[in-house]
């Protein structure tokens, strides 16, 4: 195992999941490939619904998108018990879980559906910046209807 202090983090990682050390299947990591990290901070809830459509027209066969990704997953299973989704919903993540959930929806509607947002308690700022605030709260907000619709 290596050490944080002895992990060289941006000479060696280029996705969070490569700092992770965790041992993911291939088939389990599904890059966004319509985003570039210098585009967006992935900081509001329309951004991520707004991944899920640009996600869905860069559909090809050679590496599908994230939907397909998912109904490749459901068909190995016989009968699906249901569906457990947990979003970091302070940012656009909340945005994209949401809008991947309703689209799974559209097609199981007789599985249930359970939605858990996660939310980060920043450290306390000496000068606080209420735009980030207020995108947060009201992130927290939406996630909190939309998961509400999914029942």
């Amino acid at each position: 195992p290596i050490g944080a202090a002895a992990f060289d983090f941006e000479a060696t990682a280029a996705y969070w999941s490569d700092y992770l050390q965790a041992q993911l299947h291939s088939r389990s990591v599904a890059p966004l490939r319509p985003h570039s990290h210098n585009f967006s901070q992935l900081e509001l809830w329309s951004e991520g619904e707004s991944l899920m459509r640009r996600e869905e027209a860069a559909l090809d066969g050679d590496s599908p998108a994230l939907l397909e990704r998912t109904r490749r997953f459901l068909e190995e299973c016989d009968k699906p018990q249901g569906f457990l989704l947990l979003a970091d919903v302070d940012g656009a993540f909340g945005g994209l879980g949401s809008a991947l959930l309703t689209r799974i929806r559209d097609e199981m509607s007789a599985a249930p559906c359970l939605a858990l947002g996660l939310g980060t308690c920043p450290a306390p700022q000496p000068h606080p910046q209420p735009h980030t605030a207020c995108v947060a709260a009201l992130n927290d907000a939406l996630a909190l209807t939309a998961f509400g619709e999914l029942r």
